[in-house]
């Protein structure tokens, strides 16, 4: 034959021992578990990603609108104002002192007026 002047790795399929084969089912069975874990850990993370995402463009469309319209929903407090000829009742705000709302006056807002 002569001298061994030239070497190459090809790769070869090669019988595996019981051993070896233990050993992979329990690697296999490592994997699929980790896998498991790994999906439930995404479903969470999705889930909070969702809830976050879902606060956060809430939040831009109300920044929108008080930026295109210009204003805002406050609580002011408002004093009612009775007209017991027009047996209405009016909110007037504390603030602008401008009508907020009018109701129909009932009796007792008459008798208090």
């Amino acid at each position: 034959m002569g001298e061994l002047k030239e070497t190459k790795q090809l790769n070869l399929p090669c019988a595996l021992t019981d051993d070896e084969i233990l050993s992979k089912a329990q690697e296999l069975a490592r994997a699929e578990q980790r896998t498991e874990e790994l999906e439930e850990e995404l479903v969470d993370f999705k889930a909070r990603n969702k809830a976050g995402m879902e606060e956060a463009n809430g939040r831009i469309k109300t920044l929108t609108r008080q930026i295109s319209t210009k204003k805002e929903y406050r609580n002011i407090t408002c004093y009612a104002v009775v007209d017991k000829i027009s047996r209405t009742k009016s909110w007037m705000r504390s603030d602008t002192h401008e009508l907020a709302l009018a109701e129909e006056a009932t009796l007792i807002d008459m008798q208090k007026a």
